[in-house]
């Protein structure tokens, strides 16, 4: 495991848990409840709710670093790869990765995704200011 996994858990931790990773019961969230970011819906085995922040980062490193090849990228693309993967997913991720020629674009790749997602369904423009500011912090942290 490359050093940088750590950094990024870091990042991803504080959007996706805060600080203390509280659980978060949202009914509008299409993942159901979470914990450090860690959906139920989509760990039916896991009980999110009881989960530590150290099992997290097993999840984390297990289901998102190492299956979209972080290891084998350069920093801070390795970064910007892990976080998209976790949110919105792997599939935007590796699209924008190899659409990207610098990180900056693939960091705008990322905004338009969240703004045309919200322009086709009203509904999830409760959860734009939220993502938007996570872009521009992954900006400010590693790219700027």
């Amino acid at each position: 495991m490359r050093e940088s996994f750590a950094g990024a858990l870091v990042f991803t931790l504080h959007h996706e848990g805060g600080a203390d990773g509280s659980p978060h019961v949202d009914p509008n969230d299409e993942g159901g409840s979470t914990r450090w970011g860690i959906a139920q819906r989509y760990h039916p085995d896991v009980k999110v709710l009881e989960l530590t922040r150290e099992q997290a980062a097993e999840i984390y490193h297990r289901e998102y670093w190492v299956p979209n090849g972080c290891d084998d990228l350069r920093f801070p693309r390795d970064v910007l790869v892990f976080d998209s993967a976790v949110n919105p997913g792997a599939g935007a991720s590796r699209s924008w990765h190899y659409q990207a020629r610098s990180d900056a674009e693939y960091i705008m790749l990322r905004v338009q995704y969240y703004v045309r997602k919200v322009l086709n369904d009203r509904s999830k423009e409760r959860y734009l200011k939220g993502w938007l500011a996570r872009c521009v912090d992954l900006f400010a942290t590693y790219v700027a």
